[in-house]
């Protein structure tokens, strides 16, 4: 995993933690967010969300939002959008993070590792304690599309 100077990371997780409670305050509650390091160098970061809006409106729309709640200013200046990243809690990773956030561990395969405190899966390389949120992660909700139209119609009060 990468070694990041300790007040360095304490800081990207504070970031994290404010970003979601804004997102929150906005209506969106993911399933799962966590830091990761992608790419050989481990250099630089995203933000991994987990959320069944994947599944039910595509992440474009997601993105969308997310990019005018930060243009905004209603979203932490600390993470710009392009740093996150979403995924659909039917991808590899989730399952992965699903796994891994378990007592059974994630199995050793080609595709994701674990050991001890962390989990390699792809490009992305994560340790436990990067781990901002994990509640249940679900399939499609019957409530997405109700609780996606509320997100957007608070972002869109932010302009006016």
């Amino acid at each position: 995993m990468a070694d990041q100077p300790l007040a360095e990371m304490e800081h990207r997780l504070a970031a994290g933690r404010e970003y979601l409670a804004a997102l929150q305050k906005l209506g969106f509650q993911p399933d799962a967010a966590a830091w990761a390091t992608v790419g050989a160098d481990r250099r630089r970061f995203e933000l991994l969300i987990v959320t069944s809006w994947v599944d039910a409106v595509g992440p474009l729309p997601i993105y969308d939002l997310l990019f005018e709640a930060f243009d905004n200013r209603a979203t932490p200046a600390e993470i710009d959008p392009f740093n996150v990243s979403l995924f659909s809690p039917h991808s590899y990773l989730a399952h992965a993070l699903e796994a891994f956030m378990s007592a059974e561990g994630v199995p050793s395969d080609h595709q994701a590792r674990s050991s001890g405190q962390g989990l390699e899966v792809d490009d992305y390389r994560l340790r436990r304690d990067w781990i901002l949120f994990h509640g249940r992660v679900e399939s499609l909700r019957q409530d997405d599309l109700r609780r996606f139209a509320a997100f957007k119609t608070k972002v869109a009060r932010l302009a006016a």
